[in-house]
């Protein structure tokens, strides 16, 4: 799966979970979820590169956690992510900008969205291998 299919995976969920709770318990839910999933794509993608980035790097190994090396810029980059997304969560949760529900389940959507995309391709492994059983060569004629 590439991750520009995970991406546009992550927005239909998150379109489809600002509906839903935009009509089961209104609005302030419904920007708790935008707001949220906002957040969690935000930093799914910031990750995303973060790695990519630090792994397709030139350069040698380096074994020690010193500046420069590709641990200690993963790290950094990694910590700068985490206080920058604490920061903007305490913000919103201090002046209780939207619903704290909705902003969870909002949060949740990348985590939503992997399930989902992990049961179907289990789904679609077990169905191959069912098909690949049922053609058998033992056939009565």
């Amino acid at each position: 799966m590439s991750p520009r299919h995970l991406k546009v995976a992550n927005w239909i969920m998150l379109t489809a979970l600002i509906l839903i709770g935009g009509l089961w318990q209104g609005g302030n839910f419904a920007l708790g979820i935008l707001v949220g999933g906002v957040l969690s794509a935000v930093n799914f993608h910031v990750l995303a590169h973060v790695l990519t980035g630090t792994l397709n790097r030139p350069g040698g190994e380096v074994q020690k956690w010193e500046v420069g090396s590709r641990q200690g810029m993963l790290f950094l980059k990694n910590i700068i992510r985490l206080t920058i997304m604490a920061i903007i969560l305490y913000l919103v949760v201090k002046y209780s900008l939207v619903n704290i529900w909705g902003l969870v389940v909002g949060l949740s959507s990348v985590v939503l969205t992997l399930i989902l995309l992990g049961i179907n391709e289990i789904r679609k492994l077990y169905l191959k291998e069912a098909i690949a059983g049922n053609g058998t060569s033992n056939s009565i004629s």
